[in-house]
């Protein structure tokens, strides 16, 4: 019976004398718990790696859309200096980045 202050605990629901274990268990326990760890560490470094290669997609997409408007500016200084017709500026600047 465990005592805390003026309350009483019956612990006749644990019977720790009767929790022995085999041979067998106690070696393949650490086995168990060793193979759950592995696990957990490879559900980590999943995740993770999962995380980096979604931030390179949108670190790459942000880079593609950055080209594309750096070319499209060109083309519109071209076309605005006279130097290709807009519509020429338009189909080259789409080739470009179709590319």
């Amino acid at each position: 019976m465990l005592t805390f202050g003026n309350i009483a605990f019956h612990s006749t629901w644990i019977d720790t004398s009767t929790m022995t274990l085999t041979f067998r268990q106690k070696l393949f326990l650490p086995l168990l718990l060793s193979w759950i760890c592995l696990l957990v560490v490879a559900a980590i470094n999943i995740k993770n790696i999962r995380d980096t290669r979604l931030d390179e997609r949108k670190t790459q997409i942000s880079n593609a859309g950055d080209m594309a408007e750096s070319l499209m500016k060109q083309y519109d200084a071209l076309a605005g200096s006279g130097a290709l017709s807009l519509d020429e500026a338009k189909k080259q600047a789409l080739a470009r980045i179709q590319a």
